[in-house]
This record gives C-alpha cells, sequence and structure tokens, in this order.
C-alpha cells in the first residue's frame, strides 16, 4: 500500500521526509539514521530539512558533534499536515475503519494504522 503522500503528491525527498517524521513525535534522528530510514542521500534530507527548519516545522539540535532532527509537533504547519495526513489515510481505508483507528489514538492516527494496516511498510 502507498503512504498516503506517495498516493497524492509522489515521492519527494520532502514528502518521503515528512512522511517518516510525522508521526515520530518527541523522536530525534541524527543524519545516518535518517539516511538509513528514508533511503535518500545527506544531500537530499539535508536540503528538506532546512526548507523545514526555515519554517519552524522541525527542530534541529547539536549534540557534540552530532546534529539531531526532530518534527517540531508545536508547528501550526505539522498540525495542519497531521489533519491532511489524517484525511489521506481515511480515505485509503474507509471511514469506518478510521474512525476505530482513531479511537485508540485520536491524536497519533498515522502511528496506529500504520501497525495494523502495514501503511508505509
Amino acid at each position: 500500500m502507498n503512504q498516503p503522500f506517495e498516493g497524492l503528491l509522489g515521492d519527494t525527498s520532502e514528502a518521503r521526509l515528512l512522511q517518516f517524521l510525522l508521526p515520530m513525535y518527541g523522536i530525534e534522528f541524527d543524519m545516518a539514521e535518517l539516511t538509513e530510514e528514508i533511503r535518500l542521500t545527506r544531500q537530499s534530507i539535508s536540503k528538506a530539512m532546512k526548507k523545514f527548519s526555515d519554517r519552524g516545522m522541525v527542530k534541529i539540535r547539536k549534540e557534540g558533534r552530532t546534529w539531531l532532527y526532530s518534527i517540531n509537533e508545536e508547528s501550526p504547519l505539522v498540525k495542519r499536515l497531521e489533519d491532511f495526513d489524517n484525511s489521506l489515510i481515511e480515505s485509503m481505508v474507509g471511514p469506518a475503519e478510521f474512525k476505530k483507528i482513531q479511537k485508540a489514538d485520536s491524536k497519533h492516527v498515522r502511528t496506529i494504522i500504520t501497525k495494523i494496516e502495514g501503511v508505509g511498510k
């Protein structure tokens, strides 16, 4: 099954990065983890992160010599993207199944659906 964004917005570096980070509230990733998980080059991830950081969508901090990246769950843009993502998921699985998933965790529907339906795997 396609990722929600992929089915509508294509397979851009930005879409792939958002699809990965969106349900990962509170989790930081270094560049090596992102390149392994998302299968993009460091350069592609770095360019996308710069765009997202400029808009307040991600948090970037340095720990020692390592840069750590995480989704900014307080960002109004991220909140709207999550709503959009949930709408896409609902259109993929249907309203009845979506309501069941939403009851399990109303804020992080994508995390739950990934576990239940294998979306993104």
